[in-house]
């Protein structure tokens, strides 16, 4: 008998706790609203929008695109923006920020076992391209400026970032990148972009940021011309 209202007890909690999850990931997170978006191919991805508070429609405003890193996969539609991907997020959104710089923030979910892109693919990830397609609606219901469109990301989402860059160099107008760019040996990719794919960014403002110490990704990358 113990065993058994044991046992329920735990269910209960999980049960608790999942609803719990579900109800968070429907509700705003520091200015960060939940959405969702089905791109042509009917796909669901879940990402979040924070809104310039200051928003006025007779003006037009950046938009700050941020690729997770591997820890922000899912459905959840809260680890992009949570746990090791807050300050990636949030350092736009801040009211000081917000004041000087007033820009939407963008933060896509890609699902699971999928990354941003990298050197070893033909063209962008599925997932690059539904963020493209959300950057495309945003556009059309927001009053933003195509001209300032700017990528972040970290680690998976840092490699994502010289993707997207590298694809489609016009779009943005600059990038940061951050501890995505690894030895050609080294996981998640085993290639490295060619000199011409390089060629393509040449007059793009890319600021790289990677640590010397970190052994997930090595810092040999970015140093290698």
């Amino acid at each position: 008998m113990f065993a058994k209202s044991k046992c329920r007890s735990i269910l209960a909690a999980v049960v608790f706790a999942a609803l719990a999850i579900a109800a968070h990931a429907q509700q705003p997170i520091d200015g960060f609203l939940p959405r969702t978006f089905t791109n042509s191919k009917g796909a669901k991805m879940p990402y979040r929008l924070f809104i310039p508070p200051t928003y006025d429609a007779i003006h037009s405003y950046p938009l700050i695109v941020y690729l997770h890193g591997g820890a922000g996969n899912g459905t959840d539609n809260v680890s992009q923006i949570s746990g090791g991907n807050t300050e990636g997020t949030h350092v736009w959104a801040t009211k000081e920020a917000q004041r000087e710089h007033p820009a939407f923030v963008l933060a896509p979910q890609a699902p699971n076992n999928e990354d941003w892109g990298g050197p070893e693919n033909s063209d962008l990830s599925p997932a690059a391209k539904s963020t493209l397609e959300i950057i495309e609606s945003l556009e059309h219901e927001f009053k933003i400026d195509k001209a300032r469109l700017y990528i972040t990301g970290q680690s998976l989402g840092g490699y994502g970032t010289w993707d997207m860059i590298i694809r489609r160099p016009n779009l943005f107008a600059a990038a940061i990148p951050l501890c995505g760019s690894g030895e050609a040996n080294h996981p998640p990719f085993q290639k490295r972009y060619s000199t011409a794919e390089f060629e393509r960014i040449k007059n793009l403002p890319i600021w790289v940021f990677q640590g010397a110490d970190d052994k997930t990704v090595h810092a040999e990358g970015p140093r290698k011309p």
